[in-house]
């Protein structure tokens, strides 16, 4: 049986937004180990389209080296969104909210920044 885990970077009081100005920064060696081990936790990664958009323009063309870089690029992904066109990141599926009660019937998903769709996903 799947599900869905979101993991937010969150200030306290509240900012999710731009996590370069604020998170980046402070972002150290524990802090990647609780990352992979969400990542290794789950077999796809949930978007909402706007955290999609920044991610697509941001790993295809990241640095080969990293191996966050083979590891987001690799990963399955559905996006879901009614707005964005056909995806173009490797392994990305665009997919409704109601179809991804489906989709987590069978597959364990995390998501990472996405707010609004963690509201949407919420309130449903």
């Amino acid at each position: 049986m799947g599900f869905i885990k979101a993991s937010l970077f969150i200030s306290l009081d509240g900012v999710i937004e731009k996590p370069a100005e604020w998170h980046f920064p402070y972002f150290d060696d524990q802090m990647g180990a609780v990352v992979g081990q969400l990542m290794g936790e789950t077999e796809a990664t949930l978007l909402g389209r706007t955290t999609y958009e920044e991610f697509a323009a941001y790993w295809p063309t990241a640095d080969p080296a990293d191996p966050m870089t083979a590891a987001m690029n690799g990963a399955r992904k559905y996006v879901v969104s009614t707005t964005l066109g056909a995806p173009d990141w490797e392994n990305t599926s665009l997919t409704s909210i109601d179809e991804l009660r489906a989709v987590k019937k069978t597959t364990k998903l995390g998501t990472t920044g996405s707010a609004t769709l963690v509201r949407r996903l919420l309130e449903r």
